[in-house]
């Protein structure tokens, strides 16, 4: 077990490690900029001018690097982490210089839905015109298979690689669902809600959109170093279904207020 777990990054996905982490009795420290919330019973890290972090680890803590982390030019001064888990094309090491060169678990995450999960293409950019009965106008091809992941699994697994043994460090994937097409998850993800979950396709291409190939591509992924991510770390992702109940749930609960 760890000491600490610290968690660099903004957005939904760090507030729901950190609730994660907390509700497994851990004792989370996260960076957000000013004025963001944190969940009640995280700790905040210090910030100096401008909202840059001041570097603050205690001795073995799991160190998460989420989308949005800050800029350090190094950590070496502190006491160091013990382990760094990083959210891979996301959060990108290359401007961490760690003393003791903790051992790294890299995590490859398909595009986000599910509860928190704000930004993205079935973030508020669906979900607001959905809930007004509109279709949302999202780029390329709608019907091209690939791989989504659901926010808790992400959140799941994130947790797991904070605690699991350091042989275990390298390169994984995180649970996605089985490939299906943009347009096929909006109609499921609406559905719960009585909605038809239509959306227009606004030219350009999915895979930039998403940020990553279809399903069809190879399974293997290659980091930035050549070396192949493992199979899935943790547990399976959850059936469709109920993560499209959960997440509609969550959406109308978030952004039905925004059409008052």
């Amino acid at each position: 077990m760890t000491t600490a777990h610290v968690i660099l990054g903004g957005g939904g996905l760090a507030s729901l490690l950190a609730e994660r982490l907390l509700s497994d009795g851990e004792r989370p420290r996260l960076w957000a900029r000013e004025h963001a919330s944190l969940p009640p019973g995280v700790e905040a890290l210090p910030t100096g001018p401008g909202g840059a972090l001041t570097p603050c680890f205690a001795a073995g803590a799991a160190l998460y690097l989420l989308p949005g982390a800050p800029e350090l030019p190094s950590v070496a001064a502190c006491q160091g982490p013990a382990r760094v888990v990083l959210v891979h094309a996301e959060a990108a090491p290359a401007w961490v210089t760690l003393a003791n060169d903790p051992p790294q678990f890299i995590a490859s995450v398909a595009p986000l839905f599910g509860p928190g999960a704000r930004e993205g293409a079935f973030g508020e950019a669906f979900w607001t015109p959905t809930l007004a009965g509109e279709e949302p106008e999202l780029d390329g091809d709608p019907d091209v298979a690939v791989h989504f992941a659901y926010t808790e699994d992400v959140v799941d697994g994130l947790a797991r690689m904070g605690r699991a043994p350091l042989t275990a460090a390298g390169h994984w994937r995180l649970p996605t669902t089985a490939p299906l097409s943009p347009r096929a998850l909006a109609r499921q993800l609406a559905a719960p809600l009585g909605l038809p979950g239509g959306i227009r396709a606004a030219g350009g291409r999915w895979s930039q959109l998403l940020g990553r190939r279809p399903a069809a591509a190879a399974a293997v992924t290659p980091t930035d170093g050549g070396e192949p991510f493992r199979a899935t770390f943790g547990g399976r992702a959850t059936p469709l279904p109920a993560a499209a109940r959960r997440t509609a749930a969550w959406a109308h609960a978030t952004f039905s207020g925004a059409q008052a």
